[in-house]
């Protein structure tokens, strides 16, 4: 059965956002956010919503000199149904993938994620303001079939190692997919993150582990956005970067890793991997 791709463009409404928002000062700015545009990548909540202001904020002056961009954008829903063909011949997965695909304006952050979308659907969020990278594009749309493999509805709570597994094998199958860049492309944020974490490897694997079965939104946020056990965000990331690495270099093949159920990725990481 053929794939069905959605793909919902946000931009637009982002630049009817910023065309009302220019003669706005920093409070009234954010109200305007909320009211005519209201989407960013956050967690729900009233955290959430704090950090949306303060991701306006910080990016609010960097805006002018990606308008004319932004104007001129428009999704490649060719490149993407390639891409997604590539993923599910590398996940040996056969069925069709229903997807959603939302293009918006971000933070200059380069935060992609996949969140759960009406009912039983799985909606790919991409940030364009940066321009469109092929390697985000494809690290989401691993998501998405990787949550079909194991029913996943990919919600913000969920347990610290099916963070690991899911980005770990979003990673690690993205840099197969899109060969030829460094290894910081698939997995950093900002600069100088990967070799920092990888000087404390051990010390972040080991102080993870205690926390692998804990399913609870405060504990994803500590390992995503948050601050981690020894103060570094992202932690799961990197914890997922390596461990799921490590698994491919012992043996498994990305289609059994995908396969991993949800209530067993704890016992399978600490088998699996040396912590």
């Amino acid at each position: 059965m053929k794939d069905s791709i959605e793909i919902i463009n946000l931009v637009p409404r982002f630049l009817d956002f910023y065309g009302k928002a220019k003669v706005c000062d920093g409070e009234s700015r954010f109200e305007t956010w909320k009211k005519h545009y209201g989407f960013a990548a956050v967690p729900p909540g009233e955290e959430g919503e704090l950090l949306a202001k303060e991701l306006l904020d910080s990016a609010w002056d960097k805006y002018e000199k990606v308008i004319p961009f932004l104007e001129q954008w428009s999704p490649d829903a060719e490149r993407i149904e390639q891409h997604l063909s590539k993923i599910k011949s590398a996940l040996n997965f056969s069925e069709s993938v229903d997807v959603v695909l939302i293009f918006f304006v971000g933070a200059f952050d380069e935060n992609a994620f996949a969140a759960p979308y009406g009912k039983n659907r799985i909606a790919v969020c991409l940030p364009i303001e940066n321009g469109e990278n092929q390697v985000t594009v494809v690290h989401e749309l691993i998501h998405l079939v990787h949550g079909k493999i194991i029913g996943s509805a990919m919600n913000w709570e969920r347990s610290v190692a099916s963070l690991i597994f899911q980005e770990g094998l979003a990673t690690q199958l993205s840099k197969y997919l899109v060969p030829g860049h460094k290894d910081e492309v698939y997995v950093e944020h900002q600069d100088g993150w990967l070799q920092d974490c990888s000087r404390d490897s051990k010390q972040i694997l080991q102080r993870i582990r205690p926390f692998l079965q804990e399913c609870s939104a405060e504990k994803i946020f500590q390992f995503t956005m948050g601050n981690g056990t020894t103060g570094r965000t992202r932690e799961g990331y990197f914890a997922g970067w390596k461990l799921i690495g490590d698994m491919l270099d012992n043996g498994w093949s990305f289609s059994d890793i995908a396969r991993v159920k949800e209530d067993d990725m704890a016992r399978v990481l600490m088998k699996a991997c040396s912590f």
